[in-house]
């Protein structure tokens, strides 16, 4: 599958330059700052969200196959074409009770993603007049689907040396998904029948679901903490065709940076 990029800008080389940023203000020589052990703290964070493959999958084809009549005898191709990656961000803020444990909340983009599904062969058409073989060339383009969430979790932190912790998430989130995307079907029979018919969709959908992450935290002065973090979010659900719904998981690598209180 392909990959989005920013304007001019691969997501890689942006996460690169971020992490190598970090890494040279990680190597500056100077005492240890302290870490902190209680109060509020707010931060930003950029990432790569990556997207599982179930936006195009073989469930969703055969539904949009399925709503259109299309019941498949016998498949010539079959294919999924599409992005698995996005540009993502995230705004969060939380309290620190102590060096152990703190609670969170955050707003996040997680971008979108965009492909196509096609699908030919031969098959039954069930608002054919007459049951026959079909000649089927199904085409699902222009989807897109792209999320965003808003959520709290519940953080876990451990030091490990000076001015280190690692630290692990467990927590919910809101999330909506808007999808969108058209379908056509081209059918022509053995004794000269033709059967056409196209459409679109545009949804939204709105529920709750689980998150988890795991991270590193360098604490760069009395104020600044630098994070690294792994984060997944997952069985979120999204629309498409005339009424159906699957759900995917999107892992996202971020880069952030927290101010201290």
């Amino acid at each position: 599958m392909t990959q989005n990029t920013l304007p001019g800008i691969p997501y890689q080389a942006l996460l690169l330059g971020a992490v190598s940023l970090s890494a040279m203000v990680l190597s500056v020589p100077g005492q240890a700052a302290q870490s902190h052990d209680e109060g509020f703290y707010l931060g930003l964070g950029l990432g790569y969200a990556s997207y599982s493959d179930d936006i195009y999958s073989s469930e969703v084809l055969n539904n949009l196959l399925a709503q259109e009549g299309i019941q498949p005898e016998s498949v010539a191709s079959s294919s999924a074409d599409g992005d698995d990656s996005s540009f993502s961000y995230k705004l969060f803020g939380g309290y620190r009770f102590n060096g152990f444990f703190a609670v969170e909340a955050f707003y996040a983009d997680l971008g979108d993603v965009s492909g196509r599904l096609s699908w030919s062969g031969q098959g039954t058409l069930v608002d054919a007049t007459v049951p026959q073989l079909w000649d089927v060339d199904f085409q699902a383009e222009d989807m897109k689907v792209e999320v965003q969430a808003l959520g709290f979790s519940a953080v876990g932190t451990y030091p490990v040396a000076d001015n280190f912790r690692l630290y692990a998430k467990l927590g919910a989130f809101w999330y909506n998904t808007d999808s969108r995307g058209g379908w056509v079907v081209d059918a022509t029979s053995g004794i000269g029948g033709i059967y056409m018919t196209e459409g679109s969709w545009e949804h939204s959908n709105d529920d709750h679901s689980w998150l988890g992450a795991i991270g590193v935290t360098y604490t760069l002065s009395e104020a600044i903490d630098i994070n690294l973090e792994w984060e997944t979010f997952q069985d979120i659900d999204f629309q498409y065709g005339k009424n159906e719904t699957s759900d995917f998981d999107v892992s996202v690598f971020n880069a952030s940076f927290s101010y201290n209180f």
